[in-house]
This record gives C-alpha cells, sequence and structure tokens, in this order.
C-alpha cells in the first residue's frame, strides 16, 4: 500500500523514528538511525545537576495537621521529578520540644510532623552547632529551595534569591521565586 495510511498489521511501528517511516521497514534492525551507539547524545551540559534539594522547615512538616494539606502530594504535583526533600538536623529536635509543650494542638501537629519524616524516610542536613533558620541561610544557594511558613526567614531568603514552596489560601502550596 502506496500513500495513505501505513499498514500495521504484521509489521512493529517504533513511535522513536516516526520520522524515519519506521513502518515501512520489516524490523528494528534495518531502521536507519541518526545516533549510533558509540555516540550518546547529552542534552545537558555535563557537571549540571538537575535535582533540586528541598528543604522543609520545622512550621511547613507541621501543615498537614494544622491545615489538612497533604504537602508531599503537593510537592509532587509541583516537580513531576528531579527532587530530593530534606530536613536540618534540628528539625527533630524543635518537634520533640513542641511535643513537650502545653498546647495540645501543635502537640499534634508536632507528633504528627515526626511520623512523616520516618514515614518518608527524610534525611537530615547536618549543622553545626547553630539554629535551624540560621543553618538554612548557611546552606549553598545553587539547586536549593526552602519550603517555610516563617515570615522572616521567608524576607531573608528572598533576599538571597533563594526559591521558598509555601502555603496559599491554606489550600495548596506555591512555588515563589
Amino acid at each position: 500500500m502506496r500513500g495513505g495510511k501505513a499498514p500495521t498489521e504484521g509489521r512493529r511501528i517504533f513511535p522513536c523514528h516516526i520520522k524515519e517511516r519506521a513502518w515501512r521497514y520489516q524490523s528494528e534492525s534495518e531502521i536507519p538511525c541518526r545516533a549510533s551507539k558509540e555516540k550518546t547524545i547529552i542534552n545537558e551540559p555535563p557537571n549540571i545537576s538537575l535535582m533540586k534539594t528541598i528543604i522543609l522547615d520545622t512550621n511547613f512538616l507541621m501543615i498537614p495537621a494544622q491545615f489538612k494539606v497533604d504537602i508531599f502530594d503537593e510537592i509532587k504535583r509541583i516537580f513531576t521529578s528531579g527532587y530530593e526533600m530534606r530536613i536540618m538536623q534540628g528539625t527533630t529536635k524543635e518537634l520533640e520540644y513542641i511535643l513537650k509543650g502545653n498546647e495540645s494542638k501543635d502537640r499534634k501537629a508536632a507528633k504528627m510532623a515526626l511520623t512523616l519524616i520516618r514515614n518518608y524516610g527524610l534525611k537530615p542536613i547536618p549543622m553545626q552547632g547553630m539554629d535551624v533558620d540560621a543553618a538554612i541561610l548557611a546552606l549553598p544557594n545553587k539547586d536549593l529551595i526552602v519550603a517555610t511558613q516563617d515570615a522572616q526567614l521567608k524576607r531573608l531568603l528572598q533576599e538571597k534569591g533563594i526559591p521558598l514552596l509555601v502555603l496559599r489560601k491554606e489550600k495548596h502550596l506555591q512555588l515563589v521565586e
């Protein structure tokens, strides 16, 4: 059958070679390919990290209990791939301190945050004897996103040009660059 539709019966169609009119060939080995096995096509320059690190601040981890927003689903919605979620080493200590406090609402949120840290396997970033906010500010800016609700920390991070992940309208997360 010349012209018209490509015959599919008895033949394999290779989507990556549609431009080469793969339907004309009986096997994959017959298809002329632009990239040889020895050559690797690289779309990105070497030594560039495509992985973003999202630092989850203590108050941000308490959002699920306080506002009933699934922060992990929201992060997946915003970043389809290429991210790693981390916490600061002092975050668990801050949450444990809140657990010892008197206000039951904050205790419930802190307990849930500690459970989320365990369930999602969030790895801590070591700190050298400073508080969590100072340690976040001391991190290198490259490929870093900070998720926080702390107004003062947000202002300092914006001055440094670090993107923020924040809660909007108590319903969803938004990336602020």
